[in-house]
């Protein structure tokens, strides 16, 4: 249309009527207004007549990622190729490469045969132990533990909470457990039911029955399943005499569903059953679960490859968690989700990860006995030029012994001043946090002194350059100006300067001090709820806001949508907040606030969302909650607390409904509403004044 000068409000209108069909030849016929539009017009006539040859033609050269063609001879004999930036591509579609007897083979690279060669070589420097990853063997049996255990984050294609689910269900034992279990976890088989009797017959073999005895041979190492298309071809081969080429044919029309080479095959294969004294409605049956499970059949030679790799990667784990792990947090130093989750494995797994150290860590993360030592290069603005020169300064003369040391010996043009402040945020400078007299120094006063700190540096390494001396010094040891005089950073300064930095935290965790109110609050931790495959109706989670992003709907009314990552001690979570919800929560919107919600699980693009209906500070739960729940012992109650409790509640009107669960001497519960004379208003002095009259576990909250 822009080619033909047609004005481009005229081409989108006819373009948007185009939607609706799969093609423009079909458009144009089922289309009136566009019919009579190319009839009354010359110009629109001309318009689809051109478009129509065009339709459906390449618009543009593109290479596959991975595929690569393989021949006897040059490629230019059998096929016309393209050059581009220096690689040559072949003109020809892969389909038309297969047709004409090339062989396409997709070469993947995976960052996993990395970490499984960095691991090696952490446990060699480490314990001093050579492990030839190609020759295991495949019973090592911690593996195995570890894999029916579901503690299979960072192992290869099993570290889902789907992956984790079956594994925990299907308790392996053995390496073709591994290759079914790669295969099982698709949609396919998911949905129809597979996976549930694959399970059942795994341990109860005695359920398993077959059509025809000689199945048995064929479907025996799957517990009486069609899971791999190679089985599929085995059984059209040996009951329906099909040659190996039909087989493959066959397989190929039941993986893609063509009904009309499907049709063509049932024939051939019952007639061929018969022969093989296979009676005919047996022979229909044994077609027609071929068929249903041929449509979800894996290749099973692509999962046996994958399932050496999952292997290697739970082996390291189960025998070498440190080094494994370490060489996982290399490998993912950059994306701070994977990092953190890595991170809290380490956690779980009872593995300590020091904090980054100017004087111990080196690039990547690297293992000192058990533990973890953090690498510079996962701090956030610290570049690898940064890291060389801090590594390779250390290796030349001797360990940092102040701040002024170490920047003396760094060019401050590699080592700027936003690398040093990210160092210092993330704790990395605490082993030298003293001067020379001994006395105690914060990170604060590195913070606020690093201005004066460079511009003294930059003086003194000018002076060296122009090869003067320091008038007070009579040698080129230079006297220093004490750091400034600063207190010390509060908890939440520290932290939320650790997050910043390294995409967690180190000295601590936020959520800790409100950890009996989350008890109380959440219904599921998020961890939890990563597992479920269904959607939730309400879930009630807290945790703390980060990724913050806002979407502006395409329409007049331009209605904005949030979207953010809640993250608790077990888990992080993709959350969404819609603009009907927004105008009651958006002043809780910000990165790093604790915040605790009530809303709907559901899935998006595949994946766990919370739909948030309610939002309320963690200070401040009356937001989300309507009703406050008191205990109190009636055993030895004596009226001075009851008239105690009375006043405290007068002292605080609100909105929120109280509730006191009473214990009876006899251990029975029973629960009292009050009047809304003494609903209350939730605040920390209520908090504090309940506990300090009945203890710290008195007060609750829940949705009435």
């Amino acid at each position: 249309g822009r080619v033909m000068g047609i004005l481009l409000s005229e081409v989108d209108r006819i373009a948007k009527r185009l939607t609706n069909f799969s093609s423009l030849h079909s458009s144009i016929n089922n289309d009136k207004e566009l019919k009579e539009l190319s009839e009354k017009r010359q110009d629109i006539k001309e318009l689809f007549e051109i478009s129509l040859k065009l339709e459906g033609l390449a618009r543009h050269p593109s290479i596959h990622a991975a595929g690569v063609v393989i021949a006897d001879k040059p490629l230019d004999n059998y096929v016309p190729l393209y050059s581009t930036n220096g690689i040559d591509t072949t003109q020809y579609p892969m389909e038309a490469i297969q047709s004409i007897g090339l062989l396409k083979v997709d070469l993947l690279g995976i960052v996993t045969l990395d970490i499984i060669d960095t691991a090696i070589e952490l446990i060699e420097k480490n314990r001093h132990n050579k492990i030839d990853i190609q020759s295991l063997t495949l019973d090592d049996r911690k593996t195995y533990e570890l894999l029916s255990s579901g503690g299979t984050k960072g192992v290869f294609q099993l570290e889902s909470s789907g992956m984790q689910d079956i594994l925990q269900k299907l308790k392996p034992s053995k390496f073709e457990d591994i290759i079914a279990v790669l295969a099982l976890h698709r949609p396919g088989p998911l949905h129809s039911g597979m996976v549930d009797n694959y399970i059942k017959y795994r341990h109860h073999p005695e359920q398993i029955t077959y059509l025809h005895p000689s199945l048995e041979g064929i479907l025996k190492e799957t517990y009486g399943i069609i899971l791999y298309q190679e089985q599929v071809m085995r059984i059209a081969n040996k009951l329906g005499n099909f040659t190996l080429a039909e087989s493959d044919d066959l397989r190929k029309a039941m993986g893609k569903k063509i009904p009309e080479i499907i049709s063509e095959y049932r024939d051939k294969f019952i007639q061929g059953a018969t022969k093989n004294d296979i009676p005919k409605h047996i022979a229909n049956q044994i077609f027609e679960i071929m068929e249903y499970f041929g449509g979800y059949g894996f290749n099973k030679s692509h999962s046996a490859a994958y399932a050496m790799t999952s292997y290697r990667t739970a082996y390291l784990k189960a025998n070498y968690p440190v080094e494994f792990l370490a060489s996982l947090l290399t490998y993912h130093s950059s994306d701070t989700d994977k990092l953190l989750e890595y991170i809290e494995e380490c956690n779980r797994l009872k593995i300590k990860v020091a904090p980054p150290d100017i004087n111990e860590s080196q690039g990547e993360f690297t293992v000192d006995g058990d533990e973890i030592i953090y690498g510079l290069s996962a701090v956030k603005n610290v570049g690898v030029k940064a890291v060389k020169s801090i590594v390779q300064a250390r290796a030349k003369q001797r360990h940092f012994t102040s701040i002024y040391d170490f920047c003396e010996r760094l060019s401050l043009s590699e080592v700027d001043k936003l690398v040093i402040e990210s160092l210092i945020k993330a704790g990395a400078f605490d082993s030298i946090l003293k001067s020379r007299t001994g006395k105690k120094i914060n990170r604060n006063q590195f913070l606020q002194g690093l201005e004066q700190i460079i511009y003294i540096v930059n003086q003194h390494q000018l002076d060296r350059r122009q090869g003067q001396l320091n008038i007070v010094s009579s040698s080129d040891k230079y006297t220093y100006p004490p750091l400034p005089d600063t207190p010390e950073l509060s908890e939440e300064e520290t932290l939320c300067y650790e997050k910043e930095s390294l995409g967690f935290y180190v000295s601590g965790h936020p959520l800790v001090k409100y950890e009996k109110t989350i008890r109380e609050i959440t219904s599921l931790p998020i961890n939890q709820l990563l597992a479920r495959d269904e959607p939730i109706e309400e879930v009630k989670i807290c945790g703390i806001i980060s990724n913050l992003e806002t979407v502006a709907s395409k329409g007049k009314q331009r209605e904005k949508t949030v979207y953010f990552k809640l993250r608790d001690l077990s888990g992080v979570i993709n959350s969404v907040v819609y603009s009907e919800e927004l105008k009651k929560c958006r002043h809780l919107l910000h990165n790093n606030k604790i915040v605790c919600i009530r809303g709907r699980m559901d899935f998006r693009k595949g994946e766990p969302i919370i739909k948030v209906k309610e939002m309320a500070s963690i200070d401040n739960p009356e937001a989300m909650y309507n009703c406050a729940v008191i205990d109190i012992s009636l055993t030895g109650l004596q009226n001075d607390i009851i008239n105690g409790l009375k006043d405290v509640l007068l002292a605080h009107p609100g909105n929120c409904q109280v509730i006191i669960k009473a214990k009876t001497p006899a251990n029975e519960i029973a629960l009292i509403k009050l009047s809304n004379d003494y609903s209350v208003s939730i605040s920390s002095r209520f908090r504090e004044d309940i506990t300090e009259l009945l203890g710290q576990d008195a007060l609750g909250f829940r949705i009435d």
